[in-house]
Parts: structure tokens; sequence; C-alpha cells
């Protein structure tokens, strides 16, 4: 196991504005040297718990696997005075001055029109196969949704040009090693972002997180992949409700809104038709995996990990 690196925050110079989707991501420079950011704010009450969980996860992301779809950590900055920590990652040499700009998946698919089915699927597959190395490793991250993976692009470049490039799994600042509990915060509550969230993990009733919730926000990022559009458009498509104006209206009043989820429609006809034709079968199967509610005989650990396993294994099969 690598040491840790401990990083000044002094020695972080941003070099842009906090990314506005992923809400903690910013490229900055360290040792004149191009870093991406990832701030994690905390109460002083939870400081110190939370200084060895941030540590253990900086390590945890400095010493994956080269085809893990996150950029290396090389290091972490905690700031006790300002309460908060950042976890610093390299940006690849290979990434030209230009690119050296964020774009989100979800502003992806609002800015692109179009993008060839081999490119989602090689998305799909980088995704799927780095949830199930993270949960191998016995972590989980509880934030998967499109505004948490982005590409080292320029918004302008991608609006001209259908290459996108290697997609990244970020949003690790509420991740958590399965078996620790005590650190039990619930990452954005914007009911956007509620949308990724299973069922039994909203609201006040909402009981202890697992693999399959992480797996089941998959599933609602694999479906924005095949069809092309974020997934408040799809429940809307689905349902009788237009739920861009309902959440708009619900987060001007501050009122309560009960949100539909992919999980009422996993066996929807117009579901099953859409995603079949946009992707295949297989594809579409792979998403069911990931949104079907598993039995009670089907939910421990390495069941849950077969189960993502074959996820992996059909988007693999998929053929353009």
């Amino acid at each position: 196991m690598p040491r840790l690196k401990m990083i000044k925050e002094k020695k972080i110079k941003a070099a842009g504005s906090v990314l506005a989707r992923a809400g903690s991501v910013q490229l900055a420079a360290y040792n004149d040297d191009p870093v991406l950011v990832e701030w994690r704010h905390t109460d002083a009450s939870k400081y110190d718990v939370l200084e060895k969980h941030m540590q253990a996860l900086a390590l945890l992301l400095g010493s994956v696997d080269n085809k893990f779809a996150t950029l290396h950590c090389i290091g972490l900055t905690a700031a006790k005075e300002s309460c908060r920590f950042a976890l610093v990652y390299e940006i690849p040499v290979s990434t030209s001055e230009e690119q050296r700009s964020l774009v989100t998946l979800h502003d992806a698919i609002a800015i692109q029109r179009r993008m060839s089915l081999r490119d989602r699927l090689i998305i799909a597959c980088t995704l799927a196969e780095a949830v199930l190395q993270l949960h191998t490793a016995g972590w989980l991250h509880k934030s998967i949704r499109s505004d948490n993976v982005i590409f080292l692009k320029n918004s302008q470049d991608l609006a001209a040009s259908p290459a996108i490039g290697k997609p990244y799994l970020m949003g690790y600042d509420y991740a958590r090693p399965e078996a620790e509990t005590s650190l039990t915060e619930l990452p954005d509550a914007s009911l956007r972002s509620d949308l990724y969230r299973h069922p039994n993990k909203r609201g006040a009733g909402a009981t202890g997180y697992r693999k399959q919730f992480d797996l089941f926000a998959l599933g609602c990022v694999l479906t924005e992949l095949a069809l092309w559009e974020d997934l408040v458009t799809t429940l809307s498509r689905l349902s009788t409700e237009d739920w861009h104006k309902a959440i708009e209206h619900a987060e001007c009043t501050k009122k309560d809104l009960k949100l539909p989820s992919l999980l009422d429609f996993w066996q929807d006809p117009q579901l099953v038709e859409d995603v079949s034709h946009a992707a295949g079968s297989r594809y579409l199967e792979a998403v069911q995996l990931c949104l079907r509610d598993p039995s009670p005989q089907s939910d421990g650990d390495e069941a849950s990990l077969e189960v993502q396993r074959s996820v992996l294994e059909k988007l693999q099969e998929c053929r353009v």
C-alpha cells in the first residue's frame, strides 16, 4: 500500500470555477502541474472521524488499476480551520491544454444531439467495470449519476466533434467502506439527484446503504446512455407528468414532491422497446438486472457482485 501524500491547501491554485453540476469538482494547479480537485465539506464535530475516512479513500484511489475509470489520486488536502478536505487527482499527460476543461455526461447529452452506439457502449462498459471494481474492494460510491461522470473535453469542441474521450467516474466525496456504517451522511439532496436513488434510500424511512443501491443508480445512467436523453426527460415520457416542471416548481416553492423511479418502469413495454431499439437486447438485459429489485435470498455480498459481473458481461457482449 502506498504512503498517503498530504498536500497543503495553499499549494492548490484554482484554475477554474467549481463544476456546476458535479458541485465539488474543480480544475486547479499543484506545483504548476494541472490537477483536478474534489472538495468535501463537513461540520467541525465530524472532522476528526471524517479525516481518517478521507485518508483511506485517498489511498484507495491512489492505488487502483490504471484501467479503473477514475483519475489517479496523488494526495489529500485536509484543512481543519475551514472544515474541508480535497482529493487531488493528476490529469493525464496526454491531455492537451485545450482539453483541460470539464464536461459532465449530463451536459454532454444536452450539448451533443447524438453519439454513436459504439461510443455509448464503451462508456457503459467502463462505468460498469468501475463500479464492480469499487464494490470488489469493499467500498460503496453512493453518488452515481450522470453529472458525476466527467470528460476532459472542451464543451465548444463537444458540440462540433462526436469524439468525447474517456469517461471518469467522480463524486467520491461521500464514498465509504461498506462495513463502515458510522459515516451515513447523504450526498447531494437535490430532487434531480434523488431520481438516481433507489426508493428504499429516499426520505425519512431510508434503509442502510448497500451495493444494490449503487447498482440501481448505474442502471439509471445506463438508461440515459442508451436513449441519449436525461433521466428527467425519460421519466416524463413514461408517465403523464412533466417532471422538469414539477421539479422546478417544487424547488422554487420548497414543497415536498413524490418522485417517480425507474424501478417502477423496468418492465414497462415502452422502456423495454426504447432501450432495446436504441442499444439492443443484451444491453436491455443489463439495464434490467440493475433496476430490478433483488429477492431477499440474492441480496448477499457475493450474490450482488455476481449480478454486477453479469451486467458487465452482457454489456461486453453487445455488438455494433
